[in-house]
């Protein structure tokens, strides 16, 4: 039987008859892939350790008769501790776990597990407020899917101008001048600058995570009626 090693991520687990589990990994090269994990509900399995959530782990994998291929073999690589020390950040954990998995199709490129991972190391700093982590996961998520809103340009097509405040249309995807506006310029600026860096290097420009909290209601709005 053909069998090859990866790198992986766990998406969802199932227990399956009476000491095995069904794994669903996303990996960054061969997609997403459901394994068989025979016997790791025994106390003794040597395969526990190594297929924690919020980890990255070196997977075995073994071709299997049936519609799952077998999990031969997983060693922890990273596990990211800090996460479940908190349960804010556990539950933002899941929340980017799940749009991934619902996301991801089976022959998913490197682009999404990248996502997961840096998710993962910016949960697991807990100088990174978890605003600031969602809303660079959402929008980065958006780019995946080609769903970006414009932040160059308003609805007029003309430059969107430091100072102004707009308004969104979530139909269009675009702001516009709107003096009464919940949108600042500075919002926008650090949209931009969470589309373009990673969360830690965001979070430490003055202001950024207090632009992020005040503009996430927006963001969130957009989120969903963009990919729902």
């Amino acid at each position: 039987m053909q069998r090859y090693s990866t790198k992986a991520i766990i998406l969802r687990r199932v227990n399956y008859s009476e000491a095995d589990r069904v794994i669903t990994f996303l990996t960054p090269t061969h997609g997403k892939i459901a394994v068989i994990a025979k016997g790791v509900r025994r106390v003794k399995s040597r395969l526990a350790g190594g297929i924690e959530l919020f980890s990255e782990s070196e997977v075995t994998i073994v071709e299997g008769k049936g519609s799952l291929d077998i999990l031969a073999s997983a060693r922890l690589k990273k596990y990211y501790k800090n996460i479940v020390s908190d349960y804010s950040r556990v539950t933002a954990g899941y929340q980017v776990i799940k749009y991934v998995n619902q996301l991801a199709e089976d022959d998913a490129g490197s682009e999404f597990y990248d996502l997961l991972l840096d998710s993962f190391e910016a949960l697991d700093e807990l100088k990174i407020s978890i605003g600031l982590v969602e809303a660079w996961y959402k929008l980065n998520i958006l780019k995946l899917m080609g769903s970006e809103p414009d932040l160059t340009s308003d609805n007029a097509k003309h430059k969107l101008v430091e100072g102004e405040t707009y308004s969104f249309d979530f139909r269009e995807g675009t702001f516009s001048p709107d003096k009464k506006g919940n949108i600042k310029s500075t919002h926008i600026k650090t949209w931009r600058l969470l589309l373009a860096n990673q969360p830690a290097k965001v979070s430490k420009v003055k202001g950024a995570s207090e632009a992020v909290d005040e503009s996430l209601e927006v963001l969130n709005k957009l989120y969903n009626h963009q990919l729902n």
